[in-house]
């Protein structure tokens, strides 16, 4: 401790000096963990002075007992011990020469070298109130007194057991307003939504190009309706509240086959050929429909089409065989519904316009990426949003296990998806 005692010291305080400055950051988070560190530190410091005396003390133990240094139960050689005993003969006799020089008042040293002498005398010049002088007449002994070992080892027990259950207690993660400077109108906004909205958009995304999107489409469906079951999602009439592309894309196509129906109810388009009588009105919706049922693939016929084949059957499935047929139309047709459905689709469906041309209606390539959007509410603090991504995330695991790949996002997710694995 007199050899480096002062050195552990003024670094323990100048780092936790630098730490209690970082509390005068305007931002919760830095402060919070400025504060933290700075308490550790102290800690640190304080184990340091009291742990650090003791490990020396058993070490020299150690070495008096002839032990090995890594394999203490294990005897040293006799050298190393005879020469143990010779330096602490040496040094016992030094003192005792020193000690009845310093009696008989002679000023020569028959024996051991004047530094022990010297040493002796520097020790006594040491004052009280000095590091050294502490450390040797107060501190040290201190630390020797039975009492002081019992209470040394209690408090560590104790502080270990408290740092433990406060640890267990502690509370997971940050909120976005930590983030931020206090006083911003950013942070008082987020402070304000966490406390009376706690309101947060999400989707669930569609990716890769392996996905069937026409024979897969009543898995899309249960899939957002199981993650609909989540407290947390906005629902009405146990639906969740936003519709989405493809649900769109069926209302579009399911009002364009009752114009066609119409129409051929009329005779104003034959129900064999797909012929359009001339000089007759025909709306625009069943023109359309009519184009999107003679289209499928890079093909297009409509003879013995037009009155078996259905854009939408009964039970709510669009037709697999022009079903990209279909997303091009409707991408660009009822693009403002699109839109509306926060699709964001990658790479979008080729353009396309309505004409009297009779062709192809080009097929849109699969979304690489599509979004289904979600409401999220009632996520109060980070431990029920951790609860709500673990849900949704066990969900979406699932169900690109059963071949649909996806994955959730939103601001909920990018920021606390990473305390999932914190404490596991």
């Amino acid at each position: 401790m007199k050899e480096t005692g002062m050195s552990v010291v003024i670094t323990s305080i100048n780092n936790i000096i630098a730490f209690m400055a970082g509390t005068l950051l305007p931002i919760p988070a830095l402060k919070s963990f400025c504060s933290q560190t700075a308490i550790l530190l102290t800690f640190n410091m304080i184990a340091i002075m009291v742990i650090y005396p003791a490990m020396i003390a058993l070490d020299l133990r150690r070495r008096r007992a002839s032990r090995r240094d890594m394999g203490c139960c294990c005897m040293g050689n006799s050298v190393s011990a005879k020469k143990l005993r010779v330096e602490s003969l040496e040094l016992n006799m030094g003192k005792q020469i020193v000690g009845s020089l310093s009696v008989t008042g002679h000023n020569v040293y028959p024996g051991p070298p004047p530094s022990l002498l010297l040493k002796n005398d520097d020790d006594k010049e040491k004052k009280w109130y000095t590091l050294g002088g502490f450390l040797q007449y107060y501190y040290i002994p201190f630390l020797t007194l039975p009492l002081t070992k019992l209470m040394v080892i209690v408090t560590c027990i104790s502080v270990l057991l408290i740092s433990c259950f406060g640890l267990y207690q502690s509370s997971l993660g940050l909120e976005l307003s930590d983030v931020l400077p206090e006083g911003t109108p950013p942070a008082a906004f987020l402070r304000a939504r966490e406390k009376y909205f706690s309101f947060y958009p999400m989707f669930a995304v569609l990716k890769g190009s392996r996905i069937n999107f026409a024979k897969q489409q009543e898995q899309i469906e249960q899939y957002r309706l199981d993650i609909a079951k989540s407290r947390y999602v906005i629902k009405v009439n146990g639906r969740p509240s936003e519709e989405y592309w493809l649900s769109m894309m069926r209302t579009w196509l399911s009002s364009i086959q009752k114009h066609l129906d119409n129409a051929i109810k009329k005779g104003d388009i034959n129900a064999v050929t797909g012929e359009m009588k001339a000089d007759t009105k025909i709306t625009d919706e069943a023109k359309i429909a009519r184009r999107l049922v003679c289209s499928y693939g890079n093909k297009y016929n409509c003879t013995g089409r037009i009155s078996t084949i259905k854009l939408v059957n009964d039970a709510g499935v669009i037709n697999a065989d022009g079903f990209y047929n279909y997303l091009t139309a409707w991408y660009n047709i009822d693009n403002m519904m699109y839109y509306v459905s926060q699709a964001s689709f990658y790479p979008v469906p080729p353009s396309w316009s309505f004409t009297t041309h009779e062709k192809v209606v080009p097929p849109a390539l699969p979304p690489a990426y599509s979004q289904i959007p979600f409401y999220l509410i009632d996520l109060i603090d980070t431990p029920v949003i951790v609860k709500m991504i673990r849900e949704i995330r066990s969900v979406c695991d699932r169900y690109t296990e059963l071949g649909l790949p996806n994955f959730p996002s939103g601001v909920a997710f990018i920021f606390w998806e990473q305390y999932l694995s914190l404490r596991s």
